[in-house]
């Protein structure tokens, strides 16, 4: 509710209320996409004098209801604001409540004119990391836990900058690929242009453990971002865990010890391991060819629409609701898939059970221990999946199936 007169005295003045004002859809239109500042404002703001050489701006006090950053809610906030002519800047001051009566403080400027900025310090007292997630998401796409210490956000609008110091507790990280969530409880360094993990000691969901080195670079969080995660001392860390709704060709449950690396850029995962297996792994290899419905030709599909209903011109729909999805569309299909390559090169051991199929559907397969120094190299944009070495077998089962009229297993000689 807007009530006043816009003039150039202390005697204009307008008042406007706020009930419940979206924050997020004034962000989204103004198409800053990097601080994306969520919740649901009340309150009042007072101006006089707009039209002057010194115009008054004051919000004593507005209240937001889920005041969040990039869609992670943070808690309720009141916010005290004005307007200081000398910067041009709106001076901010906020408290926010979270969980558990957790309290937060953000503090600095917004500047709107011009090119538009802000410098906004943080004070976190255990606020939820998802807010994290976008900068991620080239390789996962869950993560959760709390963080408490100080950071500042700053820069222009189109080119916002991160630092500051954080204690992450009870964070976890999902890696999409492997199918393995991690968990820490450890610092994390942000510097202008880079996110710094130092000897993290992560754990697996059972509690094996690894140290963990790792670097996001990106230029204002701008695409393309690239990483580096370095895994070193891992003793019996879970490191895949698919099944075969994840990848019907090769997926298992594998526990490993040595080290292993991620790294990439936005779209590409880069996975590499130089790993020896640990007890209780298995691994699942289809060896039967498949054909895929694509490999036929001779499907086509044709526009059944009868030409009397045809439209001989097509309506652009320029509403901001339509361009809004329209562009929203088109960001999730530009990031939807990343392409993942890895190369590892394990040593297996007899605690680790294979298992060969020849056939799904008739049950035949190998199911083997043994030893081995193999090399393993998987490509996901032509799903090209090669390994080489040798593997000697110290004990395993051949079952034979044929037509469901001959089922028969064989036992495996050592040294196969």
């Amino acid at each position: 509710d807007i009530n006043g007169t816009v003039g150039d005295s202390s005697d204009d003045r307008i008042d406007v209320a706020l009930d419940r004002i979206a924050l997020i859809d004034i962000f989204e239109t103004l198409e800053i996409h990097k601080v994306l500042i969520g919740g649901r404002a009340t309150g009042r703001v007072v101006a006089k004098n707009l039209l002057g050489g010194e115009p008054e701006i004051e919000c004593p006090a507005i209240h937001v209801d889920t005041i969040g950053y990039q869609y992670c809610t943070i808690g309720n906030a009141d916010v005290a604001a004005s307007w200081d002519n000398a910067a041009k800047a709106v001076v901010l001051d906020a408290d926010i409540t979270g969980t558990e009566g957790r309290y937060s403080h953000i503090f600095g400027s917004i500047y709107p004119l011009g090119e538009g900025g802000l410098d906004l310090n943080f004070e976190a007292d255990s606020i939820p990391v998802g807010f994290l997630r976008p900068f991620l998401s080239a390789f996962s796409s869950d993560i959760s836990g709390r963080a408490s210490g100080k950071c500042r956000l700053f820069g222009p609008f189109s080119d916002v900058g991160l630092e500051g110091d954080v204690k992450a507790t009870d964070v976890a990280l999902k890696v999409d690929f492997t199918g393995v969530t991690y968990t820490a409880n450890d610092s994390v360094h942000m510097r202008p242009g880079s996110i710094v993990l130092d000897k993290v000691r992560m754990r697996d969901p059972e509690g094996h453990t690894a140290v963990l080195d790792g670097r996001v670079t990106h230029t204002f969080f701008k695409e393309p971002m690239s990483y580096r995660f370095d895994v070193t001392r891992a003793s019996n860390l879970l490191v895949l865990n698919t099944t075969a709704r994840d990848n019907p060709d090769w997926h298992g449950r594998i526990y490993a010890n040595g080290k292993a690396s991620i790294a990439g850029k936005t779209g590409e995962v880069n996975i590499s391991a130089d790993m020896t297996t640990a007890p209780g792994s298995t691994f699942d290899f289809v060896l039967s060819d498949r054909l895929d419905a694509e490999e036929y030709s001779f499907i086509n599909f044709r526009d059944a629409t009868p030409d009397s209903l045809r439209v001989a011109e097509i309506e652009i729909d320029n509403t901001p609701q339509a361009v809004k999805s329209f562009r929203n569309r088109a960001q999730q299909l530009a990031g939807a898939t990343s392409k993942y390559n890895m190369d590892i090169r394990v040593a297996v051991t007899p605690e680790a059970a294979v298992t060969l199929v020849m056939d799904p559907s008739a049950g035949d397969c190998i199911r083997a221990h043994g030893n081995g120094s193999l090399h393993m190299a998987y490509h996901s944009a032509n799903d090209d999946l090669n390994i080489w070495g040798k593997y000697s077998l110290t004990n395993g089962q051949y079952r034979f199936t044929l037509q469901d009229i001959i089922i028969k297993d064989f036992i495996i000689k050592e040294g196969s």
